[in-house]
């Protein structure tokens, strides 16, 4: 039987390569509108992989101070009133969601799930949002018509990867590459407007000493001016030039004269700068999630040759086949189940077909009732023990192979096999049920809904700059959805650098800081005790508890007053809560302690800091 398989093998690759689709001619327009705007299946899987990520680190991340944004009694009262949904249990559902998409179960429902929550979440706690959550929620939103789920996911678990195409072109593959590119071209069309970027080169110096410094950007601060105003010139021309050049048509030109297709490698390399460029700020500045999310996003673009180069030079080197898998070719359950291992990555080191091929694999298969596994020195296998072999030859299900290796376990393990193999139509029926399988055509109907949606960011873009004018119906829509494009990122100099300063009266007579028991504040410290250091800006994430609280109190001071009510509430009931053996909390005072800074590099950091009162508040 080994020697009719070896014979076999070379017949069977053949017809393996022949049920691949066929990949456009090189040169074509086919071939270079995929270029252009076609992403590769596994980039899609590696992007949907990440977001969801992104989604439950984001979720995790607010979970500690859900009541303090998301209650009645929150900071964020004003826009969560008591009849809205309690938190806790729509953090949960939107949590299975988001790991549902991670792993690629019911990914298009589990897509628009994600996507409207994460909407819920940004309209509920707009205090507290940040341009990433914009360009998460942009992202989850492209996501919906794209089909992300082909691979690496439990939708196609069941089905062969030998019919699917290395790179799928739809309107929804080009909105999903578009978006962060238009993101940084207009940014930077913004920026020209703004003489700190444009004439006298002051912005990086200036986005350097806002409420955002980290220690990096003190380190930065400390290098000469004129290195400054280059990386201010550098940065301009890499948010305008970088996005056209990933887009430049001229690159079928080229690939006529010199027969080299140079897209991809401009992509690799352009994706490698910007990159740098968002590790840079994560260093700089404390700007949260906002470069990671920017880098994701950015994945979109990287060529297919990339994952070819790292990946086909193993699989196509020499590998020992160290078992032979026959399986009953007439039964869908098993077909599916082979499939499945196979997708799982349990069969890379095995040769696999159906016992109804080779006449003493089909004798032992029904004899055994059983599929059959051969090992390297012609040992059988049959049922659970079968699985067993194979967990055995694969380095990340060896451990399981020791743990299952006691009599009991074996033999309970037969029974079970034994069971779903005398009930193979029903198992069938049901992992058809839990596994449907993930078509990578977008359906037409989805394709019109998302045309429509990349005319309207491509509008927006252009409205951001005066091009065009959006109609109301249009701008209604899309601040209802929040898919508005107005990125102003780092536009215009912070001139003012300031913190929030909550002190209250209790009932013995005492002023407390309220900042501490209220959580907004570090735990341990003291605004009574804050050395200030008039000559350097103050690090904001030595101050506040997480970037949530810093991005709350960042709005705070521009918001209406009726904020500054629900945070001093908030307080008053954070206090009742956390020290109820203290004497009773009566005032709340909050003050703004800020630094005023004149427009140029070459002047003092700032002036003298001053205290002022903004609000008052009895409990």
């Amino acid at each position: 039987m080994a020697s009719l398989v070896c014979d076999n093998r070379e017949k069977q690759t053949e017809s393996s390569n022949s049920l691949r689709l066929e990949e456009p001619e090189a040169g074509g327009l086919k071939f270079w509108l995929k270029e252009y705007f076609g992403v590769d299946l596994r980039v899609l899987a590696i992007s949907r992989i990440l977001l969801a990520l992104l989604v439950i680190i984001q979720l995790l991340s607010i979970l500690p101070d859900l009541d303090a944004f998301f209650s009645p009694e929150g900071v964020l009262g004003v826009d969560n009133p008591p009849s809205s949904a309690k938190p806790l249990p729509v953090f949960v559902i939107h949590l299975i969601f988001a790991f549902f998409l991670l792993v690629g179960f019911k990914t298009r429902a589990s897509s628009l799930v994600v996507w409207f929550l994460y909407l819920l979440l940004i309209s509920r706690g707009s205090m507290i949002i940040h341009s990433g959550d914009l360009l998460l929620l942009l992202m989850l939103f492209w996501g919906i018509f794209i089909p992300w789920g082909v691979r690496f996911s439990m939708d196609n678990l069941s089905e062969k990867k030998e019919f699917l195409p290395k790179k799928v072109l739809s309107v929804g593959t080009a909105a999903f590459i578009l978006q962060m590119p238009l993101i940084y071209f207009f940014t930077g069309l913004i920026k020209l407007t703004d003489p700190s970027w444009s004439e006298n080169f002051s912005a990086i110096f200036y986005a350097l000493t806002p409420t955002y410094i980290s220690y990096g950007g003190q380190l930065l601060l400390k290098l000469n001016t004129s290195f400054l105003e280059t990386l201010t010139v550098f940065i301009l021309f890499l948010e305008i030039l970088g996005p056209v050049f990933l887009f430049l048509p001229f690159y079928p030109f080229f690939f006529r004269w010199l027969r080299v297709n140079l897209l991809p490698i401009v992509r690799t390399v352009l994706f490698s700068v910007f990159l740098l460029f968002q590790l840079s700020l994560a260093f700089a500045l404390s700007l949260g999630p906002f470069p990671f999310i920017s880098i994701v996003s950015l994945i979109p673009i990287l060529p297919s040759s990339l994952f070819d180069k790292a990946i086909l030079p193993r699989k196509q080197g020499k590998r020992e086949m160290r078992l032979k898998i026959f399986y009953d070719g007439d039964c869908s359950f098993c077909e599916k189940t082979i499939n499945i291992t196979g997708n799982l990555g349990l069969l890379s080191k095995a040769w696999v077909r159906k016992a109804q091929e080779y006449p003493e694999a089909l004798t032992l298969m029904r004899e055994k009732n059983s599929w059959v596994v051969i090992d390297k020195n012609s040992k059988e296998f049959f049922k659970f023990e079968a699985l067993l072999s194979i967990f055995k030859n694969n380095i990340l299900t060896k451990p399981f192979y020791f743990l299952c290796q006691s009599r009991w376990i074996k033999k309970i393990g037969n029974s079970l096999y034994e069971k779903v193999a005398g009930n193979r139509a029903r198992a069938s029926f049901f992992l058809s049920l839990l596994i449907k399988g993930y078509p990578w055509r977008t359906p037409p109907w989805l394709s019109f809904t998302c045309l429509f949606f990349l005319v309207l960011a491509i509008t927006s873009n252009l409205a951001s700059i005066g091009i065009v004018s959006m109609p109301d119906y249009l701008h209604k829509l899309e601040r209802l959805l929040l898919l508005e494009q107005r990125w102003i990122m780092f536009s215009g100099p912070v001139i003012q650098v300031g913190y929030f300063k909550t002190e209250g009266e209790v009932t013995d007579g005492r002023w407390v800081n309220l900042s501490k028991y209220g959580g907004p504040v570090r735990k341990g410290f003291d605004f009574f005790q804050m050395d200030r250091d008039d000559s350097q800006p103050l690090i904001a994430s030595k101050i506040s508890k997480n970037y949530h609280w810093r991005k709350y109190f960042a709005n705070l001071r521009s918001r209406d007053p009726v904020y500054f009510e629900s945070y001093a509430r908030y307080l008053c009931f954070a206090w009742r809560k956390n020290l109820p053996q203290e004497p009773v909390l009566k005032t709340v005072r909050i003050n703004f302690i800020s630094n005023d800074r004149n427009y140029s590099i070459e002047a003092e950091y700032g002036k003298e800091w001053r205290e002022e009162n903004l609000y008052n508040y009895k409990c």
